[in-house]
């Protein structure tokens, strides 16, 4: 056989594998959609309801540094609830980063609590890093709580801090000792809650972070909370 020809094999075998692992991709995420819509309806959650183009308004009215990031940026597995005064969403998310070869795209399943009823300041915290430490004793900002100092040493808060002090009061900060890995974002209306690790969350986990989304947001949107609320099923 001939250069010719055993670069055509090549690329015949090249191309078939690239069919088969966009075959596997999609049969996939089919999966994970269905499995999806199932955990949606357990939970009392539309599912499928809204168009794409609905999920492509609610980034542009997400005032947030996680949805300023990459390009290309999608919503997608919405799962929706709202009481009148109070939307709850569920949903993964993507976007991408780089060009040719060092291209990636980051995935994540993100809780949003959008509701008036929070008014909160821009805030952002997530876990704390050996290098954020660093930065710290160099004036980077990083709020801590002198009665909570291991919940002050596993994580990083940045914000206006009078106002997220007030935020954070003390059932917030008992409530996160016991909520490792969690990135928390907030503005105005909006508190979306997620692992801080990449990628997105299992389906079986799915109902977990919807719970501590709403916890948090029944927490947050209170400023004298008597107790901390729990999910029924």
């Amino acid at each position: 056989m001939g250069d010719l020809g055993t670069f055509a094999v090549t690329a015949a075998v090249i191309c078939v594998l690239a069919l088969v692992a966009k075959f596997i991709r999609q049969h996939f995420e089919k999966k994970r959609t269905e499995e999806l819509q199932m955990i949606a309806q357990s939970m009392g959650l539309e599912f499928g309801t809204h168009t794409p183009l609905y999920a492509q308004n609610l980034l542009f009215t997400l005032n947030l540094p996680l949805f300023n990031q990459g390009r290309s940026k999608t919503i997608y597995n919405l799962m929706y609830g709202s009481d009148g005064a109070t939307e709850s969403m569920v949903f993964d998310y993507k976007y991408t980063t780089g060009s040719g070869k060092k291209q990636q795209t980051a995935h994540f399943t993100i809780a949003l609590m959008r509701s008036p009823q929070l008014d909160l300041p821009s805030f952002t915290l997530r876990p704390e890093r050996f290098g954020d430490r660093i930065l710290s004793a160099f004036g980077r900002q990083d709020i801590d709580f002198s009665d909570h100092p291991e919940l002050s040493r596993s994580y990083l808060l940045r914000g206006p801090e009078e106002a997220v002090r007030a935020v954070f009061h003390e059932h917030v900060l008992t409530w996160f000792q016991g909520q490792p890995g969690l990135l928390v974002q907030g503005d105005d209306q909006d508190l979306i809650v997620l692992r801080s690790k990449p990628g997105r969350i299992r389906v079986g986990e799915v109902r977990e972070l919807f719970e501590q989304s709403f916890q948090l947001f029944s927490l947050m949107r209170q400023r004298r909370p008597s107790a901390v609320p729990c999910l029924v099923n």
